[in-house]
């Protein structure tokens, strides 16, 4: 429901907003198979009406929470980088870099990621969201689905996917601003390759 200026009415989000932390809270306690839209509603204190006005089904949801953690995973990469060329990469500060601080205030999202296909697809959007990041800085043109990528693209999209994976096994162990120094690291030699010629490409 939009209100006259065509912002979502702020009970809609309101009720929405539950609904997405109820489904987190779930998620860690019985896993995505199990849960059911009654056992959503019923920890909400909604009845199933208020859902289905919401959600189709359950999909649909768990699709809505990942697509809003990502789009925020995606502005919080950005945010340092805006405007910014090769060159003024190799300048950028570790304390520019906020992307770890943005996963550590969504951690009830980021920490599904210790169990494989805590929600079905979501370890794959997030690798193809920063494949795409990866892309948008080495003006690369963004292609649909997997193939024919940059080689360097890869290595650092895949390292820093692994770093990310790494840290949330360890339940965020290490200082953001030890794996800030570590993102630098991947940025510098991304930018420090950009110009290279004869690029192996993977397909």
């Amino acid at each position: 429901m939009l209100t006259e200026n065509g912002r979502e009415d702020p009970r809609v989000r309101r009720t929405k907003r539950i609904l997405k932390e109820t489904f987190l809270q779930l998620l860690h306690l019985k896993g995505y198979r199990r849960i059911t839209v009654k056992d959503i509603v019923e920890h909400a204190d909604y009845n199933r009406a208020t859902f289905y006005h919401h959600y189709k089904y359950k999909e649909e949801l768990a699709n809505e929470v990942v697509q809003e953690k990502l789009n925020g995973f995606t502005t919080a990469f950005r945010e340092p980088l805006t405007n910014m060329n090769t060159y003024s990469i190799q300048r950028l500060s570790p304390s520019d870099i906020i992307v770890f601080d943005y996963i550590i205030q969504n951690a009830d999202f980021f920490m599904l990621y210790k169990h494989s296909e805590a929600i079905p697809g979501s370890e794959d959007q997030l690798l193809q969201t920063i494949i795409e990041l990866f892309q948008e800085i080495n003006n690369q043109p963004v292609k649909p689905v997997v193939g024919h990528y940059n080689s360097q693209i890869i290595i650092q999209a895949y390292g820093l996917m692994g770093l990310i994976l790494e840290w949330v096994k360890s339940e965020f162990s290490t200082p953001p601003a030890y794996l800030n120094q570590q993102l630098i690291s991947i940025l510098h030699f991304q930018s420090a390759t950009t110009q290279a010629k004869g690029e192996t490409i993977f397909v």
